[in-house]
């Protein structure tokens, strides 16, 4: 199979999704292809020596600080995803318009950012509760 260009569209928040998807992003580097992820500082630190191209949100961009805000204010009003995809969104859409991806590979908490793309290349969500794939 030839090399792809692949954007991961990742975040630690809540842990368990994180692991499955670094584990198959790292595949995805070692088989050749052309990664680059998006992520928060924690990723960026878990993949600081996998030689992984990593776009790090800013601070104030995380997902766990827009949690962190709706949970602070009662969490009340709907889930914050939707403000957060589109606080990151400008930043994935130059990523995506730079490094032109076949896939967007993507956890379900990221699934905002990845459809936000039109017209998109192949999107694929990574959930490791429900098997799906």
């Amino acid at each position: 199979m030839a090399s792809q260009r692949i954007l991961v569209l990742a975040t630690s928040t809540g842990g368990g999704n994180w692991p499955p998807l670094a584990a198959v992003t790292v595949d995805l580097h070692q088989a050749g292809h052309t990664v680059q992820c998006f992520g928060d500082p924690t990723i960026a630190q878990d993949f600081a020596s996998a030689g992984i191209a990593l776009k790090v949100v800013p601070a104030q961009d995380t997902m766990r600080t827009f949690f962190e805000q709706w949970f602070a204010a009662g969490a009340s009003g709907p889930s914050p995803l939707r403000a957060w995809a589109e606080a990151c969104l400008p930043a994935v859409r130059e990523l995506v318009s730079h490094f032109g991806p076949r896939l967007i590979l993507s956890e379900l908490f990221t699934m905002p950012l990845a459809w936000h793309r039109r017209p998109t290349p192949f999107r694929c969500r990574l959930h490791r509760t429900t098997g799906h794939y």
